[in-house]
């Protein structure tokens, strides 16, 4: 879909710039949030493909941003939450672009779209 590729492209222009994927951000957030969860149920949470999980799992472990040794959970880490708290004025930036675009009506079709899916 064009919308999804715009949107993407408009998160990719701020939050690349922190060395980040929007996926591997959006993991981040939900871990910050939840400090530990399993991979499957990130999966779900982010409606990502196994393989898209696991490929961006593995590349903030590296980074120290995620610890797996208390498998099958994934935790965050201290440089995790460190990492997020640097890139949430970005994503905030992000948001506000993309709802200044989208306008009150756009957000309200978007929110019946997503309701409809995953009804």
């Amino acid at each position: 879909m064009k919308s999804h590729r715009l949107i993407n492209t408009l998160f990719r222009k701020h939050i690349a710039r922190h060395g980040l994927t929007n996926s591997q951000c959006s993991q981040l957030l939900v871990l910050s949030k939840r400090r530990e969860i399993s991979q499957n149920t990130l999966g779900q949470v982010l409606f990502l493909e196994k393989s898209s999980v696991k490929r961006n799992m593995e590349k903030l472990t590296e980074r120290g941003y995620f610890d797996k040794t208390a498998q099958p959970k994934i935790v965050i880490t201290a440089a995790g939450l460190k990492k997020i708290d640097s890139v949430i004025p970005a994503w905030n930036a992000a948001m506000q672009e993309a709802t200044n675009l989208l306008g009150d009506d756009g957000i309200a079709a978007l929110d019946l779209v997503l309701i409809k899916l995953t009804s």
